[in-house]
């Protein structure tokens, strides 16, 4: 083989060649054939995840919480990240210690404190999927604080949720990367999951007909609260709802729309 055809050969080979969520869905047929419905499969995208780790493409699958949860098929858990290499081979990463574990092996070199920011974040970006419920909308990372410590770069960086219907909280992460040569090497990642969520859909639309007008105030408030994060959930409960009861669903999807809160 000519030097440049084994170039290609390298090259091709560490090239992402397909869909990683067609990878996963392909693990899922072979490995959990039982898996209920439910589930939502959906890449990861963020564009210095990308950067940083242009072999490995991350997906999320989660199965849905409210407002009645699906139950996964072991060994899959109600929130899931799979990554994908270059060669479209599917892992399992079930929680946040395993993900650890995986990413801490992959991650890169990097050269100095701008690449071990941007390689912070991009961790960020993936255990973010393990606090997702399906509502929560996360901010970008805050401003990192870079410090030193016995030639070793310690980077903090967090990463909050946007308040809406009461959510509150961050994903904290402080991440330590020792010298390797002229490079750094991510070596320890530890992090801090404050995360809360408010206002939840718990089948409040059954309640918008209760004969308690105080009840039926209340599941109103909620959905209002929730705003357009509730609107796949009243769509899906008018499809199957009585002619009154999507009337009163038309009525506070409407409400929804023009932003009444």
């Amino acid at each position: 083989m000519t030097t440049a055809l084994l170039l290609l050969d390298i090259l091709t080979s560490m090239t992402p060649s397909g869909d990683p969520v067609a990878a996963v869905e392909a693990w899922l047929k072979r490995s959990v054939p039982d898996a209920v419905g439910g589930s939502q499969t959906q890449a990861i995208v963020d564009e210095r995840l990308t950067r940083v780790m242009p072999r490995d493409r991350f997906v999320s699958l989660r199965f849905r919480e409210f407002p009645i949860a699906q139950t996964p098929v072991q060994p899959l858990n109600q929130r899931n990240v799979f990554v994908v290499d270059a060669q479209d081979r599917a892992k399992h990463l079930e929680n946040r210690t395993a993900l650890v574990a995986d990413f801490l092996r992959r991650a890169p070199r990097v050269e100095g404190r701008q690449g071990a920011v941007d390689l912070a974040a991009a961790y960020l970006a993936v255990s973010k999927e393990f606090s997702q419920d399906g509502f929560f909308r996360f901010q970008k990372p805050g401003q990192p604080k870079v410090t030193t410590r016995s030639g070793a770069l310690i980077v903090e960086l967090g990463l909050g949720v946007e308040p809406n219907g009461g959510d509150r909280g961050s994903l904290d992460g402080v991440f330590t990367f020792g010298r390797d040569g002229a490079q750094f090497r991510l070596t320890k990642i530890e992090e801090k999951d404050s995360i809360q969520p408010g206002v939840r859909p718990v089948c409040q639309s059954t309640l918008l007909l209760d004969p308690n007008p105080v009840v039926r105030r209340m599941a109103e408030r909620d959905l209002l609260v929730m705003g357009e994060r509730a609107l796949p959930y009243l769509r899906e409960r008018r499809a199957t709802a009585s002619p009154l009861l999507q009337r009163e669903i038309d009525r506070v999807i409407g409400r929804i729309e023009r932003g009444e809160r």
